[in-house]
């Protein structure tokens, strides 16, 4: 081989493991470890991937977050509705659920699975604190693909979903329809019952739909609604002489 080919060769291999030495993933104090990547890191074993089968053998899919280390999950009631099916934890295989409570009217569901160890929990926030332009993440099981992150802004902190146009609103200022957290980090189908993470890493929401009409319209059950809920939700004791064993507490 030519002499200078040689050492052109022997050069440029030489910066290359420079360069990823410099870039090391590892390197707690390097450019590429933001605050999106830490949060990622402390949640990511706590957002799953929900399984149920339709009555015609279909697979649907959704997603959940869990919120107690003994293996219940929030999620959406359209997600799990009366159907069973199986949850996907990272490392571990399909785990059968049980359903726990269920509120139709707000589409939220509790969910428990056998938790093979003390499991991953992403904690509870609040959403009336909510500012519009503040950062968000969306992590979820879209197209039932496993669970992929993807981050935005909060759009909008209180909005009506599938309400009529703001001109016929203004003239309703105290109706009593639900209102919702609008966001625009990228969610689709099998986003449902997922978390909606803050900039603290605290759950704000729970995804729920998008404007299929409009680009990068989503949104999110506030986490203020289902601490509001949260009796009817988790105590199925009240209707079912069942102990649950979890609680929450609403000043957390």
């Amino acid at each position: 081989m030519n002499p200078l080919a040689i050492i052109l060769c022997t050069t440029l291999s030489f910066v290359f493991w420079v360069r990823a030495d410099r870039v090391c993933a590892d390197d707690p104090t390097g450019p590429r470890i933001t605050r999106t990547v830490e949060i990622i890191r402390e949640i990511e074993h706590g957002v799953v991937a929900v399984f149920t089968q339709g009555q015609d053998g279909s697979i649907n899919s959704g997603s959940g977050s869990i919120i107690h280390p003994a293996g219940f999950i929030l999620t959406n009631d359209h997600v799990v509705g009366d159907r069973p099916g199986f949850v996907l934890l990272k490392g571990h295989p399909p785990l059968r659920y049980e359903t726990i409570g269920r509120l139709p009217e707000k589409d939220l569901a509790v969910i428990r699975i056998p938790a093979p160890e003390k499991l991953t929990v992403i904690p509870l926030g609040v959403s009336g604190d909510l500012m519009t332009g503040e950062p968000c993440l969306c992590g979820g099981n879209p197209g039932g693909r496993g669970i992929v992150f993807t981050s935005g802004i909060i759009s909008s902190a209180s909005v009506m979903k599938d309400a009529p146009i703001a001109l016929v609103m203004a003239r309703f200022l105290d109706d009593a329809r639900d209102r919702f957290i609008q966001f625009d980090a990228a969610s689709n189908p099998g986003n449902s019952g997922g978390p909606l993470i803050n900039a603290e890493g605290r759950q704000i929401g729970v995804v729920a739909a998008k404007q299929l009409n409009e680009e990068n319209i989503n949104y999110a059950i506030p986490l203020d609604t289902v601490r509001r809920y949260e009796k009817e939700l988790i105590a199925p004791e009240l209707s079912r002489d069942l102990f649950a064993g979890i609680t929450v507490d609403p000043r957390a």
